[in-house]
């Protein structure tokens, strides 16, 4: 046994497993064996061939053990992808709880840190939302009953066991008066919503979305900031054939990009605008959808991402990853080749806090996944790793050299 986990070893080092290897490696790691922490150690100060260094080494062992432990605790999607070759100039963002879990499990003692904590740690965010009625009273959803919230113009609004918001439209006929509500997610929030006509948004951290309590007239229209991903129900138009459009205005946008819209039938597709972000980012997942900004008109297909600039150029990317795409949605961070200051915009709005980076912080690439329900000194204390450095002060991040 010692000398097929020796091979398995080797293996992952040289980035030579297949899938099948790369589980069996990382099933072994998890096991309870009392040789496996001394071997690896003992393996972990042999000469390495592939310029990594232990550090690393170890931090790509401890991202495949929490890969394969977040699989088992999330059984709604199979999300562990072992790698079958690792470039030996990546940098690894590594999944949250890696480390505690081999500490606690082999008895090993961290190595020395340098995040200095001043304060209370701040917490990963959860389903925190504000529901603006159509009168403006704000109903605060973290704190509210579950059951009937509210009736407006058309619709009867509930908050479900499960943590949403469904609208429930009335018979139809019985209003033509137009109400607005607006569903607002805070720094640290996320909240799911069922539209009137059956549409479900699910709102990322620091985002809104208004939109009429019931649907009249030839259209249906919503507007949003921040990001959020749509699975558009069809509807059938009250008057003459078809269905009833559905289109989405992009609020909050600034410079030469300005605002845009997007029109669909029915298809699923993530929105991401936020207005610190260089780039919004339209993904379509399923269906179709027109992009319109200013005369210009787009019309997308499934895997395609349009990528909105401040100076107000389109680019059409193609192939993209939908896993990256969704997996706030599905509680995750994802990044592919990610630069530092993406990675820590993210981490700000999910645990809202501030960034400050010191002079002399270098720019570099992030890539891996990390469970949105992590706490923050964990990812922290991990990124340390890769020779970056944090001071968490209050609510404020600092980042140094």
């Amino acid at each position: 046994m010692m000398k097929d986990f020796e091979q398995l070893f080797d293996g992952w080092v040289e980035g030579t497993l297949t899938t099948e290897e790369a589980s069996l490696f990382l099933e072994a790691l998890k096991g309870e064996h009392p040789d496996f922490p001394q071997l690896i150690d003992r393996l972990l100060q042999e000469p390495l061939h592939t310029g990594m260094g232990t550090e690393e080494l170890r931090a790509r062992l401890y991202s495949g053990i929490a890969a394969k432990k977040a699989a088992q605790e999330t059984p709604v999607r199979k999300l562990v992808r072992f790698p079958v070759k690792w470039a030996a100039a990546a940098v690894l963002v590594l999944m949250a709880g890696i480390a505690a879990w081999w500490i606690v499990n082999h008895n090993r003692q961290p190595e020395p840190g340098v995040m200095v904590v001043k304060g209370e740690m701040p917490r990963p965010g959860g389903d925190k939302a504000v529901l603006v009625l159509s009168n403006g009273k704000q109903l605060f959803l973290d704190s509210s009953a579950n059951g009937q919230l509210a009736e407006q113009e058309g619709s009867l609004v509930f908050k479900s066991e499960e943590g949403r918001i469904d609208y429930r439209q009335q018979q139809a006929g019985t209003t033509e008066t137009i109400a607005f509500n607006t569903l607002k997610t805070p720094r640290g929030g996320q909240y799911k919503l069922t539209l009137p006509d059956g549409t479900k948004v699910w709102l990322n951290a620091a985002s809104s979305i208004t939109y009429p309590t019931s649907f009249h007239g030839k259209e249906r229209s919503v507007t949003i900031t921040g990001e959020a991903y749509f699975e558009v129900a069809k509807m059938k138009a009250r008057r003459g054939p078809g269905n009833m459009p559905f289109k989405v205005k992009v609020a909050g946008l600034t410079g030469e990009g300005g605002n845009m819209e997007i029109e669909v039938l029915g298809t699923h597709f993530n929105i991401n605008a936020y207005v610190d972000e260089p780039v919004a980012r339209t993904t379509l997942l399923e269906g179709s959808i027109k992009l319109a900004k200013g005369k210009d008109r787009f019309l997308m297909h499934p895997g395609q991402q349009a990528q909105l600039e401040d100076n107000g150029q389109f680019r059409i990317s193609d192939n993209i990853n939908p896993e990256e795409v969704l997996a706030w949605k599905n509680g995750f961070f994802y990044f592919d080749h990610a630069d530092l200051k993406m990675v820590m915009r993210q981490i700000a709005r999910w645990y809202d806090v501030s960034i400050e980076y010191r002079p002399g912080v270098t720019d570099m690439k992030f890539g891996g996944e990390i469970p949105r329900n992590a706490n923050l000194d964990e990812v922290l204390k991990i990124m340390e790793v890769m020779k970056i450095r944090f001071i968490v002060e209050e609510k404020k991040i600092i980042v140094i050299p």
